[in-house]
Formats: C-alpha cells, sequence, structure tokens
C-alpha cells in the first residue's frame, strides 16, 4: 500500500534562529523580490560535499586554524 505523500515539510528551519539574532539578516529571504526561500536539500555527508565543491573548483580541506594573539605592545619588551 502506498504510504501518502506529505502536505507539510517535515523539516522547518527555526524562525530568527542565531544567524538573524547575530547579523539582522533573513537568510531565507529572497534580496531580490523579499520572498521566502526554501530549503530543497541539505549535504549531510562529508564525502558528498567535499565531490560538489571538487566539482565546483573550490577547496574542499578547511583553511588552517591560526592561534590568537593579543594587540601589539600588550606584553613587555615587544615593540609596537
Amino acid at each position: 500500500m502506498c504510504q501518502p505523500a506529505h502536505s507539510t515539510p517535515l523539516w522547518s528551519p527555526p524562525v530568527g534562529g542565531p544567524v538573524e539574532a547575530v547579523f539582522a539578516v533573513d537568510v531565507l529571504r529572497c534580496p531580490g523580490c523579499g520572498g521566502r526561500r526554501k530549503i530543497v536539500a541539505a549535504i549531510t555527508q562529508v564525502a558528498v560535499g567535499r565531490a560538489i565543491l571538487a566539482a565546483l573548483s573550490l577547496p574542499t580541506e578547511p583553511p588552517a586554524v591560526h592561534p590568537a594573539r593579543g594587540p601589539p605592545g600588550l606584553f613587555e619588551g615587544e615593540s609596537p
């Protein structure tokens, strides 16, 4: 027996999430027409994400992380 199609989405992003709270930007609002964008796919597997990035000739590895440092002259003996 066939299962009925879902009339409502199985998942929807939270409204007013962390991006909007920090940057006051609604990432699901189209800047062109003001309409609502829909998420049509989510990449959850690393290998799939890397394959897509490689096909687009984009870096497949994250950039190196460097340790944080204070402003120049913060400690004795440092020159500004």
